[in-house]
């Protein structure tokens, strides 16, 4: 008696479905269903959810080579969930950097990613949704994050909680049309848990509401508000004033000129290094002025911790050459000052910093050109 044929009903469903019965396994298995059958051929590629786990592999080369295939044949036009176990660090930063590249280029939705001795980790994305949460959460080790990218909401909010981390840098960029009605709505809110942070680096256009938990390991940050604008409006010095508050042991602060407050000085008492960088040309410069307002009383660090000032990009501007007499004047224990110039400010005219009276006398002050 003959056999009768099998039907095979499940090559006969369309695409959709079958995408979505293969986002239930791994990604390995889902790629090996193009073995089947022609009809099966590419339709893992189409499949929005990509899971893949290095311990299912004989070794870590063939899991990269097998991550960067999945990569660039998929061809999802929204991946809802990237799912990556990866138990060693691969040789190159450029690996883990590229597939989280490509998978937010497939409009990611959901990141979870486990890496165990990943140290160092760069995430250019603009950070909402809780995928950077999910991303540094699953890298334990973590010891340097950088988190770049632009903010095009109003409210935004993120947490970065890593134990071991060292160093952080935070460059957002704002773009905006009206900048006053903006900057008055815009909320923005950084809470940073990292007992072990040391040098903290903060750029924005518009200066978080940033929480640092625990800093007191912290001792260099950088902070510069990239519009100069921003430090003449009100919401400025409220978020200023507080992040200083909580790396009151710094000992290396690198402020943007326009953004000098001797308030802020005055919340960092065991500051050693100085340094007050202009903004480039291009930036309105013609109208930026270093808002440096003189207190009553002197900030302490100023008078007993300060021993290296560096001021770059100087323009020979009347608020600038006030600036460093000011700082020349009650730098008590300054031992040297190094101002950078370019050729638009005339020799005779910087002469007259080298004649400031100095707090201290072995200060030193060296004026170079810069290239």
């Amino acid at each position: 008696m003959a056999s009768l044929p099998v039907e095979d009903r499940i090559s006969e469903l369309p695409d959709s479905l079958l995408c979505y019965i293969l986002s239930f396994m791994p990604t390995k298995y889902a790629v090996r269903t193009s073995a089947l059958s022609p009809r099966w051929n590419r339709v893992w590629a189409s499949v929005p959810v990509l899971d893949l786990d290095e311990s299912s592999f004989s070794g870590s080369k063939s899991f990269e080579l097998f991550v960067r295939r999945v990569l660039y044949f998929c061809n999802s036009s929204g991946v809802q969930k990237f799912t990556l176990n990866y138990g060693y660090w691969p040789k190159s930063l450029s690996e883990i950097d590229g597939w989280v590249r490509i998978a937010i280029m497939h409009k990611l939705v959901e990141l979870d990613l486990h890496v165990s001795d990943l140290s160092l980790l760069l995430i250019e994305t603009n950070p909402k949704h809780g995928l950077m949460e999910k991303l540094v959460d699953g890298c334990p080790a973590l010891e340097e994050l950088a988190v770049t990218g632009s903010v095009w909401e109003e409210n935004l909010g993120f947490n970065i909680s890593v134990l071991e981390l060292m160093k952080l840098t935070i460059h957002l960029a704002t773009y905006i049309d009206n900048f006053i009605e903006y900057v008055s709505r815009i909320n923005v809110n950084v809470y940073v848990r990292a007992p072990k942070l040391e040098y903290f680096d903060l750029q924005q256009t518009v200066l978080s509401s940033c929480v640092l938990e625990n800093s007191e390991s912290l001792v260099k940050a950088s902070i510069d508000p990239t519009d100069h604008n921003v430090t003449e409006h009100p919401t400025f010095a409220g978020p200023a004033t507080a992040l200083l508050a909580q790396i009151c042991n710094l000992k290396s602060l690198s402020l943007s000129a326009h953004s000098l407050d001797a308030k802020l000085l005055k919340r960092s008492s065991n500051l050693e290094s100085l340094v007050l960088e202009q903004v480039r040309y291009g930036c309105g410069i013609e109208k930026t002025k270093i808002f440096l307002h003189p207190p009553e009383l002197v900030p302490n660090c100023l008078l007993s911790h300060i021993k290296t000032i560096c001021i770059i990009r100087f323009r020979g501007m009347n608020d600038e050459f006030e600036v460093a007499k000011y700082l020349l004047k009650n730098g008590e224990v300054l031992n040297s000052m190094k101002i950078y110039t370019d050729g638009d400010v005339g020799t005779k005219k910087l002469e007259k910093i080298l004649k400031f009276e100095r707090g201290s006398k072995t200060c030193k002050v060296e004026i170079c050109r810069e290239d």
